[in-house]
């Protein structure tokens, strides 16, 4: 067993894209035994878990368990480091050390990619009534939720219950809730070929948007006013410019931005998709943050002040970036982190500066439709959701995992006769 105890630190702290992205590029150029490099992983989820397809999981189109890779098969495929599943309570720059639920960790070098929380705006009420979809148990949750709905709205006789039952609200028009919702109205018309008493007509599906347009954080008009056609044609009624404003668990208060007026919908289900924040370990860490609690970083990714510390995705502001919270990103900051690591150790001259390269953006909308703007090329239609099932596919860490996902769509195609 080699010796550790004069090897640099390296500390990773989550096991999303950033950080994997950071453990895989420096498999490139470092050998343990050789390099005196000693990294430590710590996330409270012992798998990486690829969240682009998450919505599907809670739609009904994959198996929870087919996007997930387990931290283990990286030990296995990649150089061996030390992985620990715990909660980070705190991080401690003074010390250079991570306060977790199993002990504290030093370190010589930091980096900080533990991801983000629903952002609820300070609503608590709002936070316990509805249900988020970061989470594998979320996706899960809301699937079971609405199935057991519908399940319920079959057998019930009151009218009014019966329609709170079919009745299902969507916070936010960003490109989760875009794809969720279509991928909802899909779910609900495989339950209702199950259900003797339901009809489509007393389905009700909303999406709201406090924006002017769905999909704002493409910056794409054009994919706005196309994704906004389509879920009309799937019978989702979008109001944009409205707000969530209080939800007690069965009556939702919406609020219209523009005119000022509110009213009420009576739902028993409500999917929260609208904004995140930093998680609370970064919110109190001693660190220099901007407005929304994400620390502040230099064009290199190190925190200001902090050398020894890189933040990245959603726990970094970057100077003169836009700082989107996109898996691209983040894997691009990662590369950028592993080697600017590697050139603290000499083994490359410079450190390099992130600019992001907008590489293109993918979006479905229901069960047929896609949205794509590669390179500047723009692919909609079945082409288009085509093309995203492809280039997520190929995104996926492990072949059985794709293997896995590749087929639960393929009996999706079969039985819903897609083409």
């Amino acid at each position: 067993m080699p010796n550790t105890k004069n090897k640099i630190k390296i500390c990773l702290l989550g096991s999303g894209f950033g950080s994997i992205t950071v453990l895989t590029t420096l498999k490139k150029h470092l050998r343990t035994d050789h390099d005196n490099v000693n990294i430590q992983l710590i996330s409270d989820q012992d798998y990486f878990l690829f969240t682009p397809l998450l919505h599907e999981v809670a739609t009904g189109e994959i198996k929870a368990e087919n996007i997930v890779y387990p931290v283990e098969k990286l030990k296995e495929k990649h150089f061996d480091f030390i992985f620990t599943k715990t909660k980070v309570k705190e991080i401690c720059p003074d010390k250079r050390s991570v306060i977790t639920e199993v002990g504290d960790f030093e370190y010589d070098y930091l980096v900080v990619a533990l991801g983000s929380t629903s952002n609820f705006y300070g609503n608590e009420l709002l936070q316990q009534k509805t249900i988020e979809i970061k989470s594998l148990k979320d996706a899960e949750k809301i699937r079971a939720k609405i199935t057991e709905e519908l399940e319920q709205a079959d057998k019930e006789n009151n009218i009014e219950e019966t329609q709170a039952r079919c009745t299902f609200v969507i916070v936010g028009g960003g490109a989760t809730g875009v794809e969720f919702s279509g991928g909802l109205s899909g779910l609900i018309a495989d339950l209702l070929k199950r259900r003797k008493n339901l009809t489509k007509e007393q389905i009700k599906i909303y999406l709201l948007e406090m924006r002017d347009n769905l999909l704002g954080e493409l910056g794409n008009k054009d994919f706005s006013l196309k994704a906004l056609d389509y879920l009309k044609l799937l019978n989702i009624e979008v109001l944009t410019a409205h707000k969530l404003v209080d939800f007690d668990g069965e009556i939702a208060k919406i609020g219209d931005l523009k005119t000022g007026k509110q009213f009420t919908l009576k739902t028993n289900t409500i999917v929260w998709t609208a904004g995140v924040k930093p998680v609370k370990e970064i919110e109190s860490a001693k660190l220099p943050k901007d407005n929304k609690g994400r620390l502040l970083t230099d064009k290199y990714l190190s925190v200001k002040g902090f050398p020894e510390i890189y933040a990245l995705g959603d726990n970094a502001c970057v100077e003169g970036e836009d700082n989107l919270t996109t898996a691209q990103s983040a894997i691009q900051q990662g590369k950028i982190v592993a080697n600017n690591l590697l050139a603290k150790r000499k083994l490359f001259t410079f450190s390099k500066k992130y600019n992001y390269f907008h590489q293109g953006s993918l979006v479905t909308v229901g069960r047929k439709y896609g949205l794509n703007d590669l390179f500047g090329v723009k692919i909609t239609g079945k082409s288009g959701w085509l093309i995203w099932k492809i280039i997520h596919l190929v995104k996926m860490m492990g072949t059985d995992t794709k293997i896995k996902v590749f087929l639960d769509w393929l009996l999706n195609f079969v039985q819903r006769k897609y083409f």
